[in-house]
């Protein structure tokens, strides 16, 4: 789903960063909800099991004056937010 040039980090233990070089913060949302509709919507079945799975996403675009470490804390605010709002969804920042 993601781009040769994107960088998929694990980031704590069920946490993942998915850094998107020269995307908006438009493309951005439409990305982590084509990745969450393809994990909701896949079947997993370890042990032959079905087990639903699901993901919350929060997306947020670096700025001029961001540091990377204030770009993860503005991601985090969202997927937070995602968590808090029911799961299953993308949260972003306003788009403007």
């Amino acid at each position: 789903t993601a781009r040769d040039v994107d960088l998929p980090v694990r980031y704590g233990g069920e946490e993942f960063l998915l850094i998107l070089p020269h995307t908006n913060l438009g493309g951005a949302v439409r990305l982590a909800e084509r990745i969450r509709n393809q994990i909701a919507f896949h079947t997993f079945r370890p042990s032959g099991v079905p087990i639903p799975v699901t993901i919350s996403c929060g997306v947020a675009e670096m700025k001029k004056g961001d540091t990377l470490a204030s770009l993860v804390k503005l991601a985090d605010v969202q997927l937070y937010r995602a968590k808090e709002g029911g799961r299953n969804q993308v949260c972003s920042e306003n788009l403007e």
